[in-house]
């Protein structure tokens, strides 16, 4: 389980993309988060619509990339992780300060699954999920869609306010 985290973290990471590490910023751990608020896509708005279907995620201390402005993965505070991940998978989520490369593609929701993968990726604007849904196929295709349902919930929300500046507008939820 530990080298395919290893594995979605450096996939997750080549996805996301690098910056200058003059705009990272280190905390005490050692994180290299960027500091300001993201865009389109904030954290709490992301943690919240992801709550309201059903994964209670919690803030990570590092980042997987000088982009993000936070590392959201599966909260185990409350129930086991065997608990979680029967219920949940395992949940990894990134949020870049803004919209990646390339901006058209970004600006609509993404699900991609290799086959020779057990997780399952899925975006849409500054924010990518990696999913690890449990072994047995009917409740991993239910954990799958029903990330991808908030995720589809978030894009709606959204709108391309500017192709040309790369922007977009995102209701946000309180």
């Amino acid at each position: 389980m530990r080298l395919r985290l290893l594995v979605a973290c450096v996939a997750l990471t080549v996805v996301a993309g690098c910056g200058p590490p003059d705009e990272r910023t280190a905390s005490r751990t050692g994180s290299t988060c960027t500091r300001g608020p993201a865009e389109p896509i904030g954290v709490s708005t992301l943690a919240s619509t992801l709550r309201r279907h059903g994964f209670d995620l919690a803030r990570d201390e590092d980042c997987m990339s000088a982009e993000d402005v936070a590392s959201l993965t599966s909260d185990y505070a409350h129930a086991s992780q065997e608990e979680v991940e029967r219920e949940d998978g395992h949940v990894i989520c990134t949020v870049a300060k803004k919209i990646g490369e390339p901006f058209r593609a970004r600006t609509r929701l993404s699900r991609t699954k290799y086959r020779e993968d057990e997780e399952t990726y899925i975006s849409v604007h500054n924010v990518l999920c990696a999913i690890y849904p449990a072994p047995e196929p009917t409740r991993a295709a239910g954990q799958v869609d029903r990330l991808e349902r908030a995720l589809r919930e978030l894009a709606r929300g959204c709108r391309v306010v500017s192709s040309e500046r790369r922007t977009a507008t995102c209701a946000q939820s309180k």
